[in-house]
């Protein structure tokens, strides 16, 4: 199988950063989630009609009509075991994409340091994909798409409050676009 898991966190911040997930039907590849991370009740903060920001449920059948997300549940006992020697060390919406992506060929789509340390650490078998590299991913080369990363990148750090850790390869270029 091929495609992307993403964790909450990652889901969130593009959720914020473009005030929907419609754009992930422009990346190329299929982007699932965890039953996890799916049955998770969220709240995002968003902007309301005067531009102060609000604090808004967010649930999976909302974010599925944006963006037709498969929901993955674990299916078999590799699966099943990696899942829970990673719980240990993350929560369990990671712990369940990340076994799922480690043992179906699938990138896993993270911000979370922890976990690229822990999958160098054990020598996993996985890409891991940030946020930024989704939303570089998505403005490819279009013109319009690459003007409007300003606002994406300062709308997900006002209202998912990411910014990439200063070791990413991508805080640079992150903050050059909040520059913007």
């Amino acid at each position: 199988m091929t495609g992307y898991i993403l964790d909450c966190c990652t889901l969130l911040n593009l959720h914020c950063g473009w005030g929907g997930l419609q754009n992930l039907k422009l990346i190329e590849g299929r982007f699932h989630v965890g039953a996890t991370v799916a049955k998770e009740a969220v709240f995002i903060r968003d902007y309301d009609e005067e531009g102060k920001i609000v604090r808004r449920e967010l649930n999976f059948s909302q974010l599925d009509k944006q963006c037709r997300l498969g929901k993955l549940k674990l299916s078999s006992q590799r699966e099943q075991a990696l899942m829970v020697r990673l719980a240990s060390s993350m929560d369990d919406g990671e712990a369940e994409g990340l076994a799922m992506a480690v043992c179906r060929g699938m990138s896993f789509c993270t911000d979370d340091g922890a976990v690229y340390k822990l999958v160098a650490t054990e020598g996993m078998q996985v890409r891991l994909v940030s946020t930024p590299e989704i939303l570089e991913a998505w403005a490819g080369t279009d013109a319009i798409r690459l003007a409007s990363l300003p606002k994406v990148v300062r709308r997900t750090f006002e209202l998912a409050r990411f910014r990439p850790h200063r070791s990413s390869p991508h805080q640079t270029w992150w903050d050059g676009l909040l520059d913007n």
